[in-house]
């Protein structure tokens, strides 16, 4: 019997999940920028979404609206802008409330950012709220940001089918670590080079070209006779996974990163990203190991019938980013 069942659960479950196809379910996101000493300008972006209630932020109390607030209707999103007076250094440690928001309903990104560089991003799933602090320290910043890699890569649909495509072809132990360290050393470097401004591409041809990544180990899974994909899979881990760091980076960037502690920032979402891939891989050689007690020998027709529907999942992903090509 063929060992393929963990990775056909594993598809399984990501292509089952209603947030697959969204892919793009991006969370509601809340900007304060100072432009001038005691000005900051607000920027509140939220998604579309049918049927879900308007949703505003309660800014602190030392805010002072400055001005009308600009809406903005774009396809995927509304944004409203406005600017607000706030006394001198009086806006950290007060708090910023969302009513009505409700961990079901979607996620708010919240980003600070003051004139001389110091930044602040945290992430709100309630109506409690979330309290500026007075100075983010190194280990409050590197926790924070190691929870949005996890959350990324565990939301990255695309990401996280493609490991399910690359490990699903593996054979053996020594090739299946190889495989994972080539993925994973490629798109930490990519990550790094792409997040310090070294090396800079375009958010959509990168996403296209991710889903065509998914579309080329679909297409190797669904034939009979397996090719050179197969034999070098650490090769093709470490090419595709530079191009997934560019998607990761592009993630981190609509986050921001504090330019008083970057290094801890970037540091904390690459170890989330490695450790959220780390129990998704995990998970799977679970899923092998019981697949392997319990499993019917008849179960092998289950087998091609995952790689189309990957492929299939791929090519769509592919035309809708090539469609939000500028």
């Amino acid at each position: 019997m063929k060992l393929q069942g963990c990775w056909t659960i594993g598809f399984l479950i990501l292509v089952l999940s209603p947030r697959t196809m969204a892919h793009e379910l991006r969370p509601a996101y809340l900007e304060l920028r100072e432009v001038v000493a005691g000005e900051f300008a607000v920027t509140w972006r939220t998604p579309y979404k049918a049927g879900r209630p308007a949703l505003l932020p309660q800014l602190p109390a030392v805010c002072r609206q400055r001005g009308p607030t600009q809406v903005e209707q774009r396809p995927e999103a509304a944004v409203h802008r406005w600017r607000v007076e706030v006394p001198a250094d009086s806006l950290r440690g007060t708090v910023i409330e969302f009513p009505g928001l409700t961990p079901e309903l979607m996620d708010v990104l919240v980003r600070v950012v003051w004139r001389e560089g110091a930044g602040w991003t945290s992430v709100a799933r309630g109506a409690r709220g979330l309290r500026i602090p007075y100075r983010p320290t190194a280990g409050s910043t590197l926790a924070r940001y190691l929870v949005l890699g996890v959350e990324h890569i565990w939301f990255g649909f695309d990401h996280l089918l493609f490991v399910v495509g690359l490990l699903w072809i593996v054979r053996g132990w020594q090739q299946l670590i190889a495989t994972v360290t080539a993925f994973t050393l490629a798109h930490s470097i990519t990550l790094t080079l792409a997040v310090t401004g070294n090396i800079r591409l375009s958010s959509a041809p990168v996403e296209a070209v991710i889903a065509l990544s998914i579309l080329l180990l679909a297409s190797e899974l669904a034939r009979d006779t397996r090719g050179l994909t197969s034999r070098y899979t650490w090769l093709v881990g470490f090419g595709f996974g530079l191009l997934h760091g560019f998607g990761f980076a592009g993630a981190l960037a609509e986050v921001g990163l504090p330019s008083e502690a970057m290094v801890w920032a970037l540091a904390g979402f690459n170890l989330g990203v490695e450790l959220g891939q780390l129990v998704f891989v995990s998970a799977l050689l679970l899923c092998r190991l019981v697949w392997r007690r319990c499993a019917a020998p008849s179960d092998d027709g289950l087998v091609h019938l995952p790689a189309y529907g990957m492929g299939s999942v791929a090519v769509f992903w592919f035309f809708e980013r090539l469609a939000a090509f500028p």
